[in-house]
């Protein structure tokens, strides 16, 4: 395994719950996912990035009320192409149609 870029650490808000944030992740690498309370490890090949997810208040807009999640994901194997790949899978995978 190849030692990661130690400054590869990205943060995000996303739109969803904890559970449905977990789906999606199991969707886009079935199998190569394993979640414990405090943290989720996504692997794919030689990439492998520490998720953690932290819930934050919910938006609200007028009567319409949505789920928040701050993500932090940290790379922990892989070269910088690697785990570009991986997070690239990892964003297509998120990807909620719309319009």
């Amino acid at each position: 395994m190849t030692k990661p870029p130690s400054a590869f650490h990205i943060e995000r808000e996303t739109g969803a719950t904890r559970q449905e944030y977990l789906r999606q992740l199991r969707l886009a690498l079935p199998g190569a996912i394993s979640a414990d309370d405090g943290f989720v490890i996504a692997a794919d090949g030689r990439a492998s990035l520490e998720i953690t997810v932290t819930e934050l208040p919910p938006h609200t807009i007028a009567a319409l009320t949505l789920p928040r999640l701050k993500v932090s994901l940290r790379g922990t194997a892989g070269d910088d192409a690697e785990l570009a790949a991986l997070l690239d899978r990892l964003d297509r995978a998120m990807q909620r149609g719309g319009g």
